[in-house]
């Protein structure tokens, strides 16, 4: 029982420091902020962080982990999907997601990694698993691996880049339009053999 409580102690320690971390990080952004003022705000000594993260490093590694469940349900819908109005719905939840939560965390790794090599290694993995997963996905589609893989890790990349103007706040198009042209290149991504290209003949 006491082993328990001492895990759950912990466990909501930890979570209070994360919670702390993103506050402090969006006001002061991933390289100004600080142990110290992480620490504050969460009203915890310095030395409590130690216990639980070893720099500002795995604190942001952490927040993008814990972040990871929520692709399940993302991913299960497009592999689901076989309409475009089913692969709309999905795509709605793929920007709501990235507008509630994962956005502004990706925006802090970008920035990470131009200072933390730790950072840039860990969001290189984060993305090659990203595509490991879309391409499994296209891969169910009929797409060959080769195939799957470069058109997943075009996805993944063009999605990054989409996840950092959005969070920007820059004028683009609707969400509704910005959700058709995800829907558009999702089933062209899907599709095999490349849109233009001819079907292969047999010879008899």
């Amino acid at each position: 029982m006491r082993t328990s409580l001492r895990e759950a102690q912990r466990r909501l320690t930890r979570d209070r420091l994360l919670e702390s971390a993103l506050r402090v990080f969006r006001r002061r952004g991933f390289i100004a902020a600080t142990l110290d003022e992480i620490a504050a705000d969460a009203e915890v000594n310095r030395g409590t962080i130690y216990l639980h993260f070893a720099n500002k490093a795995e604190i942001l590694s952490a927040l993008v982990t814990a972040l990871d469940p929520g692709f399940g349900p993302l991913y299960d819908a497009l592999a689901r999907a076989r309409t475009r109005v089913e692969l709309g719905r999905a795509f709605d939840g793929v920007l709501r997601f990235w507008d509630e939560q994962l956005g502004e965390v990706l925006v802090l790794v970008r920035e990470a990694s131009f200072v933390d090599a730790s950072i840039a290694d860990f969001h290189a993995r984060w993305r090659q698993e990203h595509t490991r997963r879309m391409g499994a996905i296209l891969e169910g589609c009929g797409v060959p691996p080769d195939a799957a893989e470069a058109r997943a890790f075009a996805f993944v990349c063009m999605a990054g880049e989409l996840i950092h103007e959005l969070k920007r706040g820059r004028p683009g198009p609707s969400r509704a339009a910005l959700r058709d042209a995800l829907v558009d290149l999702f089933e062209a991504g899907r599709t095999y053999p490349p849109i233009g290209c001819s079907q292969p003949t047999t010879s008899r």
